[in-house]
């Protein structure tokens, strides 16, 4: 959803009268934290906040625009097959990325969570492993943002970095994920 949000955030400067970024700069309001990003970008709490709402809204109007992942439906496949759990969790809108998963027909082979919080990720990932009782060592936190990684640290189980979503190969690497896929075949090296 990248390429997309990103467009939804130049269409917004356009109608709000703040300054267009390009995809890199738009790319480093997601590198850390919520403060990075006030502090990186100078903009205004309510502006981020406006963004993120606003963000979400047009992203769930148009469930169709996003494509998945060339490949990333095989390791879907793959993981349904052998009788993984899987699961979303996102910023997004549950609902919307309920229709996208609908629209991609993945809607039987993924779980989605709940909206995660703008607090952290690894607060859904911790209730979860409470909740279905999952031992932390056979888990696995798939994501292609730094966020992703913190939050597979602080609940305590490996991650693996993607490398074609929000942030580049460099950032994620600083992270220390205990695993980077280039491709949606690598995942699948990792894990069998």
């Amino acid at each position: 959803t990248v390429g997309i949000l990103h467009e939804i955030y130049n269409d917004l400067a356009l109608e709000k009268g703040w300054e267009k970024l390009n995809l890199a700069e738009y790319k480093e309001l997601f590198t850390g934290t919520a403060w990075h990003a006030l502090v990186w970008s100078g903009f205004k709490p309510w502006r981020i906040y406006h963004l993120v709402t606003e963000s979400r809204n047009r992203l769930h109007s148009e469930p169709q625009k996003p494509q998945l992942y060339r490949g990333i439906d095989k390791v879907i496949d793959y993981f349904s097959k052998e009788g993984w759990s899987v699961y979303v969790l996102s910023r997004n809108r549950e609902d919307t990325v309920r229709l996208i998963l609908k629209e991609k027909g993945l809607k039987d082979n993924i779980t989605v969570l709940s909206q995660a919080s703008i607090l952290g990720k690894h607060r859904k990932i911790k209730r979860l492993i409470k909740w279905k009782g999952y031992s932390k060592e056979f888990m696995l936190m798939i994501g292609d943002e730094a966020r992703d990684i913190k939050a597979s640290k602080k609940s305590g189980i490996k991650s693996i970095a993607v490398t074609w979503g929000f942030q580049d190969e460099a950032t994620l690497r600083k992270l220390n994920p205990d695993f980077i896929a280039k491709t949606p075949k690598d995942i699948l090296k990792i894990i069998v």
